[in-house]
C-alpha cells in the first residue's frame, strides 16, 4: 500500500514540476492601486491554489466545530431522555405491580 501511496506523490510532484517549467512567463499582479513586481506565473498558480486551500480549511473547521457543538446537544437531549424514560419505567414498574394483582384478583373472582 505504501509503494502506491509514494507512486501517487510521485505523479503529483511530476505535474507540479512540469506546469511550473511550461509557465515560467512573468506577469504583473495588479490589486486596485498595488502592483506587483514581475511574477512568473507558476508563482500566481501556486499562491492563489494555496489561498483557496486555506480558505477550504477554514470552511471544513467550521462546519466541523459546528457539527460537534450539534453532537454535544443530541447527545446531552438523548440523556435527558433516557433519564426521562428510566423515571417513567420505574413509576411504571412500581404502579404496574399493583394493577397486575387488582386484575388478577378480577379475573380469579370472575371465574
Amino acid at each position: 500500500m505504501w509503494i502506491i501511496r509514494w507512486i501517487i506523490i510521485g505523479i503529483i510532484v511530476s505535474i507540479i514540476v512540469g506546469l511550473a517549467l511550461q509557465n515560467t512567463e512573468p506577469v504583473l499582479i495588479t490589486l486596485f492601486k498595488w502592483h506587483s513586481g514581475q511574477i512568473p506565473i507558476y508563482v500566481v498558480i501556486y499562491f492563489s491554489f494555496l489561498a483557496g486551500m486555506l480558505v477550504f480549511l477554514l470552511l471544513a473547521a467550521y462546519h466541523q466545530v459546528r457539527k460537534t457543538i450539534e453532537l454535544r446537544q443530541c447527545k446531552k437531549e438523548i440523556r435527558l431522555l433516557q433519564e426521562e424514560l428510566d423515571e417513567i419505567n420505574n413509576t411504571s414498574s412500581d404502579n404496574g405491580e399493583d394493577d397486575d394483582e387488582d386484575e388478577n384478583d378480577d379475573d380469579y373472582d370472575n371465574h
